[in-house]
């Protein structure tokens, strides 16, 4: 931040002495430039306090970030089934979130949203989730308006 805020003081510093030049006032530019430097310094100083981005991280107690490891021997039992999803607008944004959401949930193996294809396969735990279950969670990612899956069948 400080780099940045010099580098901005720098910029305003040197528009003001080419503005002074321009306007044939070169003689009190040392002078003027110095009171103005620090008004504008301060100025700076202020709107970039106010305007900087706020990185929030958020804290997730360890209980939450624990899923089950799925071993190839219970993915090969699971069942598979592919949803196809419209309204996605990009791969990581988009796809990215669904797939998120989907591995999340308890039953599911392993989750792959194609972007390209508009497709999402599952691997998934009949006793723990079905097709319906699977495509109200993939519906209700972002507010519940963005995706809506026009196909869902078990392969």
């Amino acid at each position: 931040m400080r780099q940045n805020s010099d580098f901005i003081l720098k910029i305003a510093l040197w528009n003001f002495v080419i503005l002074q030049c321009l306007y044939g006032e070169a003689n009190n530019l040392i002078i003027t430039g110095m009171k103005n430097f620090k008004n504008i310094g301060l100025a700076l100083f202020v709107a970039l306090s106010f305007a900087s981005c706020k990185q929030e991280t958020k804290e997730v107690a360890p209980e939450e970030t624990k899923k089950e490891v799925v071993s190839e021997a219970d993915l090969a039992k699971m069942q598979t089934a592919s949803f196809t999803i419209d309204g996605m607008t990009c791969a990581m944004g988009c796809a990215k979130t669904i797939e998120n959401k989907l591995a999340e949930q308890e039953g599911v193996g392993q989750a792959v949203v194609d972007f390209d294809t508009k497709i999402a396969t599952v691997k998934f735990d009949a006793e723990k989730q079905s097709l319906e279950s699977l495509t109200k969670t993939i519906e209700a990612v972002a507010g519940g308006d963005s995706y809506k899956v026009t196909e869902s069948k078990k392969m």
